[in-house]
Formats: C-alpha cells, sequence, structure tokens
C-alpha cells in the first residue's frame, strides 16, 4: 500500500545536534559546582602561593645580589649603571621607588649647584627635607629619602665647585666685583710677530 507524499508532513522532524539544551560551557559550569570544596580550597591557595613566590621574584627577595643592590640605595649610596641594569633584570618592581628618589636627588644636587653661596646651598637641603616632611611617602619611602640627601650633602660639600663659592651674599657680591675689573688688553707674542711681520713687508714694498 502506497503512501501519499502529503501525509509526510506530517510526521516527526529529526532535530539538528546544535539545539542541543547543554553547551560546552554549562557542562563546565556543572562541574566546577559539584567539585569538592577541599580541591577548590586547595587550587586557591596554590594560587596566592604562586602570586606571592612571582612577587618576591619581581622585588629581588631571596636574590642576595639584588638584596644587597637595594640596600645600598636604601643606605643613602648612588646605584652604578651596571646595579641599576641588575635591578631592573632581576628585580623589576624595585626599579620604580628607586628611580624616583634618585630623580630626587639630582633635582637637589642641580639646586645646590646653582645657589650662589655656601649659605644658599645649605639651604636647599632644609626645604629638601620639609618637603619630605609634608609628603603623603610610606616611612620607609622617607627614610631612603633622607639618606640620599644626607649623602648628596656630603658629597658636594666635597667638591672643589662647592669648596671655591663664597661664603655669604656679601662675599659673593665682593668677588664680583673684583672679577669684573678690566685687565689691560695685552697682545700674544704670536699675534705680535704677526703684525711686525706684515709692517716690515709693507715698508719693504714701498714705492
Amino acid at each position: 500500500m502506497k503512501i501519499h507524499p502529503s501525509i509526510d508532513t506530517f510526521l516527526p522532524q529529526k532535530t539538528s545536534q546544535t539545539n542541543t539544551p547543554k553547551t560546552t560551557e554549562i557542562i563546565a559550569d556543572e562541574e566546577n559546582a559539584i567539585k569538592d570544596p577541599a580541591a577548590i580550597l586547595k587550587e586557591s591557595i596554590q594560587k596566592q602561593l604562586s602570586e606571592m613566590q612571582e612577587a618576591k621574584i619581581k622585588t629581588g627577595e631571596g636574590n642576595s645580589k639584588a638584596e644587597r643592590i637595594i640596600s645600598k640605595f636604601n643606605s643613602g649610596k648612588k646605584l652604578s649603571t651596571e646595579e641599576l641594569s641588575y635591578l631592573i633584570k632581576h628585580a623589576p618592581a624595585s626599579v620604580d621607588r628607586v628611580l624616583r628618589i634618585s630623580a630626587e636627588r639630582e633635582q637637589t644636587e642641580l639646586m645646590m649647584r646653582m645657589a650662589r653661596t655656601k649659605v644658599s646651598t645649605m639651604q636647599v637641603p632644609l626645604l629638601t627635607i620639609d618637603g619630605i616632611r609634608k609628603s603623603d611617602s610610606t616611612a620607609g619611602d622617607a627614610l631612603v629619602r633622607t639618606n640620599q640627601l644626607q649623602d648628596s650633602v656630603k658629597e658636594f660639600q666635597k667638591t672643589k665647585e662647592y669648596q671655591e663659592k663664597p661664603a655669604t651674599d656679601f662675599d659673593y657680591r665682593k668677588k664680583k666685583k673684583s672679577s669684573s675689573k678690566k685687565t689691560p688688553y695685552q697682545p700674544s707674542p704670536l699675534l705680535w710677530a704677526a703684525a711686525h711681520h706684515a709692517y716690515q713687508n709693507g715698508k719693504k714694498y714701498k714705492l
């Protein structure tokens, strides 16, 4: 017996596999939901330990050379290019702090060089230390900034540039006045010889 083609329209249609109600994401969420709480806690602890270990590496903790360099800087000493390069490679998290405090030291040193007397030179670190007190730096950073400031003053006082500065404004004006006096013009021996030679040649060929 033949079935009329129109009857096919009433037969149930096959559904595509793409219409399945459970996707991969839903299955994964269900698996996580039934996971043992102890296993979840263990994974969380391991993640925290991993993050702490990574933080130690970035700050140089556990690296004896990096720790020595950072300790040297904290005591107030300048770092060499090689030492800074080592920190960039092995303790990158400490570099921003080192550069920031080093820049403050360089600015203080520049202002001390620009000061025209020894008295005004010593006023520069007083203003800097006042700024450190009023800043929102941590106690550790404030101590390092102070150590760097003290070392910069001590090192600058050893320079010939500081030693040659007049003590007070009165001495500065006195020194400036004496140095502004014009000295009589004295031609160099070479210039005198050239002028004499030109005069003799002109005299020789005179008509």
